[in-house]
């Protein structure tokens, strides 16, 4: 697996006893339901008393969370050089906070890749992309950690989402092509910011694809939505 993490489907997740970390570590294959891939041979549960905080580490991890696996961290988080991804399934950190891309800048070729494929997943906190620091701050000399999200299909639901900018330690972006992005209250102002800094994209900015923000008051619900701008879609290919 070469040096930058590919645009793979792949997930990365990390639970552990209550009060600790726990690491994924693709011992066994990609999914986050073998037991043996967990650092204690135990699938982590935050519902079973397992797991304060869940996390993927290890350099160039890929975690793999498929259909009919119901994976229920309370908290968790990636680093800057491995990735999670959702094909299907139930991801609940109702409970918690989650982080794609956390820790110390490292090599500019290692980015945090997170894809939500289909499936349900809900964070009832602040999902921050990325939640980077460096200890040379303030010389000028910092490797920015870059770290992406892909909501391909499936229903993402956040308490809230940061993401990061130029300005930062970290960068983030967040790309949209299929599936629902929902936020609790009214956070139009904010997304229509990251969209018109090119921190929010439809079809990784494909030409006539654009991004429909609206907010339901009655439900108290933004939900952001990607417009492919073709038809039909996909595209006829050549």
């Amino acid at each position: 697996m070469c040096k930058k993490v590919m645009y793979f489907v792949v997930v990365l997740c990390f639970v552990g006893s209550a009060g600790a970390d726990v690491s994924f570590q693709n011992i066994e294959d990609m999914f986050y339901d073998t037991p043996g891939n967990w650092q204690n041979g135990v699938i982590p549960d935050w519902d079973g008393g397992l797991a304060e905080k869940v996390n993927v580490k290890n350099d160039e991890t890929v975690c793999v969370i498929r259909e009919g696996v119901e994976a229920r961290p309370r908290n968790m988080y990636q680093t800057a050089s491995n990735s999670i991804v959702m094909l299907g399934g139930l991801w609940d950190c109702s409970e918690g906070w989650d982080n794609v891309g956390r820790g110390r800048t490292k090599d500019p070729d290692y980015f945090a890749l997170r894809v939500i494929a289909d499936g349900d997943y809900s964070l009832s906190g602040n999902l921050v992309i990325p939640l980077a620091w460096d200890p040379r701050a303030g010389t000028g000399e910092i490797d920015a950690m870059t770290a992406r999200l892909n909501v391909y299909g499936g229903v993402t639901t956040l308490g809230n989402i940061e993401v990061k900018g130029a300005s930062d330690v970290g960068e983030g972006l967040v790309d949209i092509r299929g599936g629902v992005l929902n936020m609790v209250g009214d956070q139009t102002t904010e997304i229509q910011g990251y969209l018109d800094d090119g921190r929010l994209t439809a079809y990784n900015g494909y030409p006539g694809a654009s991004i429909d923000i609206s907010y339901d008051s009655g439900i108290d619900i933004t939900t952001v939505k990607a417009l492919s701008g073709l038809n039909p879609f996909p595209a006829n290919q050549q």
